[in-house]
């Protein structure tokens, strides 16, 4: 896909010629210099020193300028420091160029403008058993460099940190670019077009139905937050179902959430008769500040379905200390034991959505 940056050649960019990024302004683009392997893209188009121009990029097709004679198939590649061309030229890659930057294979035979559709890829020597990418060490680090074709991640392992694929917490980009999938430690995000989203994720829900029958609170469901993973505007949503029985109809039952010994939501059923009934319940909960009590601050909203009768919550803040690991737990409590009263919760998970 082209893009466009700000023409910092000191002249009128030309046409065909291969660019790099200006690492004293990351908005403009200088002529990429021999041996380098950090090549944007091709210049589409004359402007003047310092005004912005289309640059082609990987997957695009863009006149390249060939210096000398090129046959149709054959590999174009950015120029090294033996070749006598221009800065920003390209020539035609031959046996015993590696490792060398391929910028395409040449669509027509000729010299000059040469049409093709661009792969800026690096090409190692065959034998090196590494490839040497800008920036590399050998069996350290890949250095900076593109991928072309599949990216296959080999599979895991059970043992600790032999994942497939591990992703290094960092600083999210000041600016969203898109197409980036970025990891702050405590959430990973992915930018579609220009706006960052976060990427949602939940916990196991239950396999096994947990019921309440006394008047003692009963835990049903326990989720687990880590020391510090509460972001400010953070949301987490708590949802379960299950059946109610309720043969004393002077009884109710009241759901709690807890989050590290204090409770931040409180649900009761209705005074009413129930066999066997249906309920739902979503709980929101939007982390407002971080910090120790009282410092860090969630806010939250609650609804609950039993039958045909609906409740609704709101506290619009509650004191929470989000630098320690805490439990989310839920319980239930009867006001009236009988028999026949009995709470199963059948499904509850924990997901975190924004």
């Amino acid at each position: 896909m082209a893009i466009r940056l700000k023409n910092a050649t000191s002249s009128v960019s030309r046409v065909g010629y291969i660019v790099s990024i200006n690492p004293t302004d990351p908005d403009s683009f200088i002529y990429t210099v021999p041996n380098s392997t950090k090549a944007i893209g091709i210049i589409t188009e004359a402007v003047p020193y310092r005004e912005f121009c289309t640059i082609a990029t990987i997957g695009d097709k863009a006149s390249v300028y060939v210096v000398g004679n090129i046959n149709k198939g054959n590999v174009i590649r950015a120029i090294k420091s033996n070749d006598r061309a221009s800065l920003g030229s390209c020539v035609v890659a031959k046996t015993g160029d590696s490792p060398y930057l391929r910028i395409g294979e040449a669509l027509t035979s000729g010299s000059g403008l040469i049409p093709c559709v661009l792969d800026l890829t690096y090409q190692g020597t065959d034998n090196s058993g590494w490839v040497p990418y800008d920036g590399a060490t050998r069996d350290v680090n890949l250095g900076d460099h593109f991928f072309i074709g599949r990216f296959i991640v080999r599979p895991g392992e059970a043992a600790a940190g032999l994942a497939g694929f591990v992703m290094q917490p960092g600083t999210l980009l000041t600016v969203p670019v898109a197409g980036t999938l970025e990891f702050d430690g405590t959430g990973i995000y992915l930018t579609a077009i220009n706006h960052r989203r976060f990427i949602s994720m939940a916990s196991d829900s239950l396999i096994t139905t947990q019921t309440a029958t006394t008047i003692l609170p009963t835990t049903l469901w326990t989720g687990i937050t880590n020391a510090d993973e509460l972001s400010v505007h953070r949301v987490y949503v708590i949802k379960g179902c299950g059946l109610i029985n309720n043969q004393n109809s002077a009884a109710n039952v009241t759901i709690a959430i807890g989050f590290g010994g204090t409770i931040v939501v409180t649900l009761t059923t209705p005074v009413v008769k129930l066999t066997n009934d249906p309920f739902r319940f979503e709980i929101f909960m939007t982390i407002r500040a971080v910090g120790v009590v009282p410092t860090g601050q969630v806010s939250t909203h609650g609804i609950l379905e039993v039958g045909t009768a609906i409740t609704h919550t709101v506290t619009e803040s509650t004191a929470i200390d989000t630098t320690i690991a805490n439990d989310m737990t839920l319980t239930a409590v009867w006001s009236a034991e009988h028999v026949d009263n009995w709470l199963k919760l059948t499904q509850c998970w924990l997901s975190v959505e924004d």
